[in-house]
């Protein structure tokens, strides 16, 4: 991995999550509706583990990994049914044609869920701290929230989306996902479940 396709995924990446968090976001800010039954979604998954710190951290670590992997990863996954049904479709002995029309797939098909996972995340995340700072919640206690484990959290985000979006080979992103996204998240959980909430404390 040269650190110059890291940063050039990492910026990829950003600017498509920063355009979806201005355009999306204010859009779901007037949308309580929407964004309802997603904090109540969030809170009712942690809630049963406040207090348990371990399994709090190990759910934030897989929550966040499965994303990150389904992004980078997302080529791979639109490939496997296809090939598969390839095999089975084989064994019927169907005419070329008819067997690579049956499974044929947009080459960038899966370059097009990272994408809608940063635009997702983009608009989603800003959509909740515009509604939260309309609640009253100042800018300052929202920024203590995100910041101390939304730097590496986004990072690695940015650097699985990007880097499956560019479509590089599986070998490669298996080494990213493993020297890079995933001790980024695991300092994420750690940070989200012992210091985020003291930091918290402090500002409140």
């Amino acid at each position: 991995m040269r650190p110059g396709n890291l940063l050039r995924w990492w910026l990829s990446a950003l600017a498509v999550f920063t355009l979806a968090a201005l355009t999306g976001g204010p859009w779901l800010a007037r949308r309580p509706d929407l964004l309802g039954p997603v904090l109540e979604n969030v809170a009712n998954l942690v809630r049963p583990l406040e207090g348990k710190d371990l399994l709090l951290a190990a759910f934030f670590l897989a929550k966040n990994s499965s994303v990150a992997a389904m992004a980078l990863f997302a080529e791979q996954l639109v490939d496997f049914p296809c090939r598969l049904a390839r095999r089975v479709l084989e064994k019927l002995r169907l005419p070329g044609r008819l067997l690579r029309l049956l499974t044929w797939r947009p080459p960038w098909a899966g370059r097009v869920l990272p994408l809608a996972v940063l635009a997702l995340n983009g608009a989603v995340l800003a959509g909740v701290c515009a509604h939260l700072h309309a609640s009253g919640i100042s800018t300052r206690l929202l920024l203590t929230g995100l910041l101390p484990h939304g730097v590496p959290e986004l990072s690695a985000l940015f650097l699985a989306c990007g880097a499956g979006a560019a479509g590089i080979a599986a070998g490669e992103k298996k080494d990213l996902f493993l020297r890079a996204v995933l001790p980024l998240l695991a300092a994420a959980a750690a940070l989200e479940t012992w210091v985020t909430p003291v930091v918290m404390e402090l500002v409140a």
